[in-house]
Parts: C-alpha cells; structure tokens; sequence
C-alpha cells in the first residue's frame, strides 16, 4: 500500500534492507526500521502536541512491538506506550517498556487484570460492567483506586467489523450509576475508534460521526458532575491533525503510523 511512498521518500531504507538479506545479516519478514527517521518523525509530533497542550501514548504495532524502539520514543517524551492487545502489553512489561494504556482494541484478560493493576496502568479501557467489576476487584485487593476509560457509542457511528463493542450512548446514564458503586475504579477517561478518517474524494482528514458521540459522552457527563480528564481520540493522528483534535477539547492521541510516515495523507 505504501511501496510508492516509500521509494519516493526513503529509497535508501529499500536498499538497506536489501542489501542486509543479501548478506545474511537479517532473514526474510524482518522488520527494518529507519530509527533516525522514526526519531525525526517522533520528535515533530511531541513538538506539535506542546503547542496544543496535548498528550501522546506511543503506539508501537506500527513498529513490530519493538520494545527496545518503545523505550528510545519514550526518553524522546512520549507518554508511554499504549498496547493494543494483551500480547503487546507483555512483550513492552518484559522488557521494562512504560505500558501507560491498556485495553482499546482487546480487552485486558481476566486473569491479566491484576497485573495491569499492580503496574500502576495509567488508564485501562472498559468496554462492559463486566470487566470494570474485574478490575475493581483486583485494585481493592492491592490497595488502590485504577483510572478507567470508556469506549462509548452510537447507533450511527462508523464501526470496523469485529469492534463493535463498548458502551451505547443510550445506556450512558444508567452504566455511570453503576460504575459509581465500584469502589476500586474511577471513572475518568473517555474514547472511541475511528475519529479521525482520510477523505479520498476530499483528500484530507476529516472528523468521523464518531468523534461527535465522544464529545457528546463528554457533555453529558459533565452534566452530572463527572469531569472527564481525558478525552483519547485516536486513528490518524499526525502533525497536521493533532491541531484539529485539539480544537475539538481531545487531551490524548495515539500515533503509530506518523511514526514511521505511513498514514494515508
């Protein structure tokens, strides 16, 4: 999808990696990443994230959960690393990578929320009263109180196949009710996926309907008196909209592709 982009812009990674299988140096589907570049490019998001006051998580499936790489962005000033699924957040652990996010794409397995838990996880993502009464349970049984995030919502929003999951708008109220009963937990996160999607026609990227229901979970919440500290808005975030999010009272993003230049843009 990207090979076009690539020779155009980084024609030299082509030939390292070539050059490297030829001599043995590397075996085939190993992943070669131009570090200096993933530097530059790292560097350009932290700098347009201060000037909005945003906060960045570092996703690293972009980069083959490379860990020694994880912790290289996370010296640069990325605020951890977000893993996507349970497998990624071990590999990062193991490698004593800062995992700050937890449980967006795949749920945290039942047996591996304590862990999350006891490893001061800066925010776990819920998507049901099931799994927020697992991670309750396990904050109370160490003595702590765990950051939740929600993934809201709505009838008509754009959802990839296979992640229809979260909290619907509709049941926002009476999901908040509960939740408020669960002593190890604190509610004080919110997201969605996709809000962010490029335009082919318009050839720009442009808010999804679904960063609307965010925001709107956002207002209603506040209404009751639960403030939102953080507002996570991922898919696409780059340099150029970082600034949009922003615009919008979004508090965090999640870039992997601006990492390594190949997002559709």
């Amino acid at each position: 999808m990207f090979i076009g982009a690539l020779k155009a812009q980084n024609p030299a990674l082509i030939q390292a990696a070539r050059e490297l299988w030829q001599q043995g140096a590397i075996l085939p589907d190993t992943w070669v990443i131009d570090v200096d570049q993933v530097m530059a490019n790292g560097r350009l998001l932290l700098e347009a994230a201060s000037r909005h006051g945003m906060t960045l998580y570092l996703m690293t499936k972009q980069l083959g959960r490379n860990p020694w790489l994880a912790k290289k962005l996370i010296e640069l000033g990325f605020h951890g690393a977000v893993a996507v699924d349970f497998k990624e957040a071990r590999m990062l652990r193991h490698a004593d990578a800062q995992v700050s996010h937890v449980g967006h794409l795949v749920q945290v397995p039942k047996r591996q929320v304590l862990e999350s838990v006891t490893l001061n996880t800066e925010m776990i993502t819920v998507f049901s009263l099931e799994k927020a009464r697992d991670i309750s349970a396990a904050a109370l049984q160490i003595g702590r109180v765990q950051p939740i995030m929600l993934k809201v919502f709505a009838d008509d929003d754009m959802l990839y196949p296979g992640q229809e999951a979260g909290f619907p708008l509709s049941a926002l109220d009476e999901v908040v009710e509960v939740m408020s009963s669960l002593p190890g937990i604190k509610l004080t996160g919110l997201t969605h996926f996709p809000c962010l999607l490029w335009d082919e026609e318009k050839q720009q990227t442009l808010p999804t309907p679904n960063l609307h229901t965010l925001l709107h979970a956002r207002d209603r919440l506040r209404k009751q008196g639960i403030e939102i500290a953080q507002i996570n808005a991922p898919s696409a975030s780059s340099c150029r909209t970082l600034p949009l999010l922003a615009g919008f009272g979004v508090t965090h993003a999640e870039p992997g592709h601006a990492l390594t230049g190949t997002i559709p843009a």
